[in-house]
């Protein structure tokens, strides 16, 4: 059954997206004022340690718990952003950790855009500023996301069938993250 969850201004902190991967950001030249774009993975903070409200989720035993599926974000009335994506390489370093990929003169590999301008809306002239930082699917790499709207609204939908205990996700993440058959899998369960 597909659940969606208001994220708009101080909601915004009932969901941690750092384990997440973002799957298809458009990457326009001009932004559009009302954006969607699919993520894979999100975890629903629950415990009680946050002390947001969670009326966000009708039901639950006060633990935090894991999407491991694809979402959708929609955020309305865009007026500025950025994004950076840190290339990863296709090679891993001496402990087998991902590196990001370097240009001819050794420097990191980033693609970016910004829109608006950033300056401005960071002086916080009503606009709400909304940051993620995670992994991009494409270009693949670690991505920083950073998108202000004007008074606008934000959610984030998904199937609950694809929710676990974030304890499983912790003891299994490559079970549960993001792998591209398991997009193709879950596209044809849930379409």
């Amino acid at each position: 059954m597909k659940h969606t969850i208001d994220l708009t201004q101080s909601n915004f902190d009932r969901i941690d997206f750092q384990e997440a991967t973002i799957l298809d950001f458009p990457y326009q030249r001009i932004l559009p004022s009302n954006l969607d774009f699919s993520v894979w993975g999100a975890r629903l903070l629950l415990d009680p340690h946050w002390t947001h409200n969670k009326s966000f989720m009708p039901v639950h035993d006060n633990k935090d718990l894991y999407v491991s599926g694809m979402g959708v974000v929609k955020i309305s009335n865009l007026v500025g952003g950025s994004i950076k994506v840190y290339v990863y390489d296709s090679i891993k370093d001496e402990l087998n950790h991902t590196v990001v990929a370097k240009n001819h003169d050794g420097s990191e590999l980033v693609v970016q855009r910004t829109w608006g301008d950033n300056d401005l809306l960071s002086k916080n002239y009503g606009e709400y500023l909304y940051d993620w930082e995670c992994v991009m699917n494409w270009p693949y790499g670690f991505c920083v996301l950073r998108l202000y709207s004007d008074k606008g609204f934000v959610t984030y939908e998904y199937d609950t069938d694809n929710v676990i205990p974030e304890d499983e996700y912790l003891v299994n993440p490559l079970q549960y993250n993001y792998n591209e058959s398991r997009v193709r899998r879950d596209t044809r369960e849930h379409g």
